[in-house]
């Protein structure tokens, strides 16, 4: 009979963390970034285990797959409320809110560095201002100055 090795508890403990965390994610930001967690230590376990084996390659691949899925839903979810508070007015400005609020925690949390926290900082300031949320790109602001 085969004896377990340190690895491989640490390989059952986490998969059966990522099994859960996957189980139990929702539309919630808090949610979706346990679950990158336990991917994410799923991911450092096989790596220490096998140092680059199949599994690992196909646990970051899952892990990559997860941030991009969870970031497109965030964003979604942003542009949507977004939309509804535009046309609805202040009866979907806490929506909006929220939503962009969730959407800055997730992107924050997973390392984002492509400049769409600093826009959605902007939608919140817009949102928070009774404005629609929808900042003017810079160009626009800078052609208005120019006009002056």
């Amino acid at each position: 009979m085969k004896t377990s090795s340190k690895h491989d508890d640490e390989i059952v403990r986490a998969d059966k963390q990522a099994t859960r965390a996957l189980a139990e994610v929702d539309a919630s930001p808090g949610s979706q970034l346990a679950t990158l967690r336990a991917l994410d230590a799923l991911n450092a376990a096989c790596t220490a285990a096998v140092n680059g084996g199949v599994l690992a390659t196909e646990i970051s691949r899952l892990l990559r797959e997860r941030k991009d899925a969870y970031r497109a839903f965030q964003l979604d979810r942003v542009a949507r409320a977004v939309e509804k508070h535009e046309l609805a007015g202040t009866s979907a400005t806490d929506e909006a809110l929220r939503a962009i609020e969730d959407a800055i925690f997730l992107l924050e949390a997973i390392d984002d560095d492509s400049g769409e926290i600093r826009t959605l900082r902007e939608r919140l300031s817009e949102v928070k201002q009774g404005r629609p949320g929808k900042p003017r790109p810079f160009f626009a602001r800078y052609l208005e100055h120019q006009k002056r």
